[in-house]
């Protein structure tokens, strides 16, 4: 990933800062964030409409319009990643994910998110550094003219075309990976009638006793969501039934593919991982034990099932 002035990650249009004020200046009563944005010449622009989502436990959605080229957002929820959405009629969206604040700097911290903003009428391309790359030995497996790209797992299926719009390219996404499951922990009551209020409900697909790894003080039981379920609504059902603690939230993977011209799927891989909205991106269907030398992670199998762990979810 590399690094524009002052140690800035500046890569395909979004520029995004995540520094703590330093120590001389007076802390803030919450974590906040200051969002800022420019175009891609560093002119603020002005009058945007910003939607910043928390998501975690719960999901906690503001949307405004900033008359000006900055608005400061307190932080609810330091354990949930932050999502930035900034849209203008003269630009495409502007994205950036934060992960978690730690718990060292959660209280009275001032981060900094700046989003630069590429024109409606311009679609960023491969960078120069990745122009040279090409597939080594392309085996019998590979999808010409595809790359697979996947982002966090908190990006729903209807959001991955905002990710890529800076450079015209259209995903293609399964609303599957919108799919999630939570880990209960069944403290008192008994578990079979808890079961069936779980699974008496429409957003409920299963509800199962499964091995946790983590720490619990009763009976670990797995829910599975039907997809499109709303975070919101599972947590409402999990503190409606006595006894019943949430642990954690499982989410499926979040990947697509999109369509490049054939001869550049290695270009474009270079080029989104460089991206800091994009966990990775390869050539779709490279074959395992290709002489291939640069990291990647595993490919994704359309249709086979995804694992957390040692559970299979989905």
């Amino acid at each position: 990933m590399a690094e524009g002035p002052s140690g800035r990650l500046l890569v395909a249009g979004l520029l995004l800062v995540s520094t703590l004020i330093g120590a001389g200046q007076c802390p803030l009563p919450e974590t906040s964030v200051l969002v800022s944005v420019a175009d891609d010449q560093g002119v603020p622009v002005e009058s945007f409409t910003l939607q910043v989502d928390e998501r975690g436990r719960r999901t906690r959605t503001m949307t405004v319009d900033v008359d000006g080229a900055t608005f400061v957002y307190f932080v609810s929820d330091p354990g949930a990643t932050l999502l930035f959405f900034v849209t203008h009629p003269d630009y495409h969206p502007g994205v950036v994910l934060m992960d978690p604040v730690s718990p060292g700097d959660a209280a009275g911290s001032h981060l900094e998110v700046e989003i630069t903003l590429v024109p409606s009428g311009t679609c960023l391309g491969v960078e120069k550094t990745c122009a040279g790359h090409v597939l080594p030995a392309p085996g019998p497996g590979l999808a010409p003219g595809q790359v697979v790209i996947g982002v966090n797992d908190w990006v729903y299926a209807r959001e991955f075309p905002l990710l890529l719009a800076p450079y015209c390219l259209d995903p293609v996404v399964d609303d599957d990976v919108d799919a999630f499951a939570m880990w209960m922990d069944l403290v008192e009551g008994d578990v079979e009638d808890t079961i069936d209020l779980l699974e008496a409900s429409a957003i409920v697909q299963w509800a199962d006793v499964r091995g946790y790894e983590g720490d619990y003080h009763g009976t670990p039981i797995l829910v599975q969501f039907v997809v499109g379920t709303m975070v919101n609504d599972a947590q409402d059902l999990v503190e409606s039934i006595p006894g019943l603690l949430w642990i954690e939230t499982v989410l499926a993977p979040t990947w697509g593919t999109v369509a490049v011209n054939r001869g550049t799927e290695a270009a474009w891989s270079c080029t989104l991982e460089q991206d800091p909205n994009i966990e990775y991106a390869h050539e779709d269907g490279l074959m395992l034990g290709v002489d291939d030398t640069r990291e990647r992670p595993p490919a994704v199998t359309p249709g086979s099932s995804c694992r957390y762990g040692s559970t299979a979810l989905w």
